[in-house]
């Protein structure tokens, strides 16, 4: 039962890395961000990552699961790895994902306007008269 539960953990593991919205790739800035910049995700796996890590711990402290110590240890520290890998790329893909705020914020009406994908006629010309796609 404990492996089994081990890898429910795992499979469910991360907040971050499984409900996060991120930005893909270098920002162009084409058309505003569409990404978090909050960073709770992380925040609630780093509190299951102490979580796991303290279970981990105290059951190889205490034995206190008999038998069954070895599974929980394991599972629970591969738990709090994942975690903690998934805290780390959250809190990483929010500040990203702020900077691209950021600099969508800075930019004047006609940057946008030059970093967005233009409309082209039946030649494959740009057409001036056309507004910007939107992506």
């Amino acid at each position: 039962m404990g492996k089994l539960a081990a890898v429910a953990v795992l499979m469910l593991a991360g907040c971050a890395l499984t409900t996060q919205s991120r930005q893909h790739g270098e920002y162009t800035g084409s058309s505003a961000p569409d990404c978090s910049t909050g960073k709770e995700r992380a925040l609630v796996d780093v509190a299951v990552t102490l979580a796991t890590a303290a279970v981990a711990f105290t059951a190889d402290i205490n034995h206190s699961f008999g038998d069954s110590t070895d599974s929980v240890v394991v599972g629970s520290g591969a738990a709090a790895i994942a975690f903690g890998l998934s805290s780390m790329a959250g809190a990483v893909w929010a500040d990203t994902c702020r900077d691209a705020h950021h600099k969508w914020d800075g930019m004047s009406d006609s940057e946008r306007m030059a970093a967005a994908p233009q409309q082209r006629n039946g030649n494959g010309a740009i057409d001036p008269d056309a507004q910007p796609l939107s992506k």
